[in-house]
């Protein structure tokens, strides 16, 4: 199954909050419950969120059960200083959750600690690093055809913090966006901060309109030639757009899966508890195509 990522992991960590499949966990004493835990925090986004749930609780049951006598926090790890957070309860179609809005900006690689403690001193926590600031640039101040190999860098991305892109392209009044990773895909350069690739940008159309063989069916062609469904020559215009996500470290243990919901549940990342929570950062650029020949 070919990896469709980008944008499904981050909303999906988040909703998964939501249908937790009623999974019981049972860390602390046979009578006693524990939470599930997600959030995917964006560096430079306002209204962060957390989002828990008692899962112990069962499903429509009232609103109030299950968070009256918890103390939740946000800390900086180091510094042990707290975090500002705010409470929303949220109604999904009467499943209760409960978010805890971050109200400050979070620091690029700094761990933070949210922890939640019951009314027995039980605490339920996770430990995540936000990413650093990358910055991102091309090998060519000018792009002249579709067959012009450009070499895509970023850097101040130190291992395991990883970049996933996707490329967009406008083509009969849509834009269309593909995950890149069927040629090549961002790599770490060994002993440097760093990921690059090297495309043309008919390669990229390949993910964006891949061809009907799919690259899971045998082919002849090797994958630098395999031929997109859509030419560079039939698309709207000679705008090529990018946006990728940075990942902090915490999300290493996906970056080769296609993130499944289990994958979530059972990733080890919450102590006593279930779920996940990472850092991550979002960018974008774009750049023109001379020649869409």
């Amino acid at each position: 199954m070919l990896k469709t990522r980008l944008i499904f992991i981050v909303s999906f960590v988040i909703a998964i909050a939501s249908c937790d499949r009623n999974r019981t966990i049972d860390p602390f004493e046979d009578d006693i419950g524990s939470f599930s835990v997600y959030g995917a925090i964006e560096l430079g986004k306002d209204n962060n969120s957390i989002r828990i749930r008692n899962v112990s609780i069962p499903f429509l049951a009232d609103s109030t059960i299950g968070y009256e006598e918890i103390e939740v926090s946000l800390k900086e790890v180091d510094s042990g200083r707290s975090v500002d957070i705010e409470e929303k309860l949220v109604n999904q179609n009467g499943n209760y959750t409960v978010n805890y809005v971050i109200l400050e900006d979070l620091e690029p690689r700094i761990d933070y600690e949210f922890s939640i403690t019951d009314e027995f001193g039980n605490v339920v926590s996770s430990v995540f690093k936000m990413p650093g600031i990358n910055t991102h640039r091309i090998n060519q101040n000018r792009i002249l055809d579709c067959y012009h190999p450009i070499k895509f860098y970023w850097d101040n991305v130190i291992a395991p913090e990883y970049i996933l892109m996707e490329v967009g392209v406008d083509y009969q009044g849509q834009r269309y966006w593909g995950e890149v990773q069927r040629i090549d895909e961002p790599d770490h350069v060994p002993g440097a901060n760093q990921m690059q690739m090297e495309l043309t940008v008919r390669q990229l159309l390949v993910d964006v309109f891949p061809p009907p063989f799919g690259g899971e069916a045998s082919t002849s062609l090797p994958l630098e030639k395999w031929p997109p469904t859509v030419e560079c020559y039939e698309l709207d215009n000679n705008i090529i757009h990018v946006r990728y996500i940075h990942f902090g470290q915490d999300w290493e243990q996906f970056e080769e899966t296609s993130y499944y919901i289990f994958d979530y549940l059972d990733s080890g990342e919450i102590t006593n508890g279930i779920g996940f929570l990472g850092g991550i950062r979002r960018d974008r650029f774009s750049f023109t195509v001379e020649e869409m020949n």
